[in-house]
């Protein structure tokens, strides 16, 4: 009973997880375009 429980609140956690990694790095990948951008105007 109890482990049944757990499952589904784990795979929630692990879909979280994969959406704020993909938010970190969407984010880091815009930080880093920008930082491109304003070496190369320079």
């Amino acid at each position: 009973m109890g482990s049944s429980c757990i499952y589904p609140v784990s795979v929630i956690f692990l879909s979280l997880l994969r959406f704020f990694i993909k938010l970190i790095v969407r984010i880091f990948i815009l930080k880093m375009n920008i930082n491109n951008e304003a070496l190369f105007k320079k």
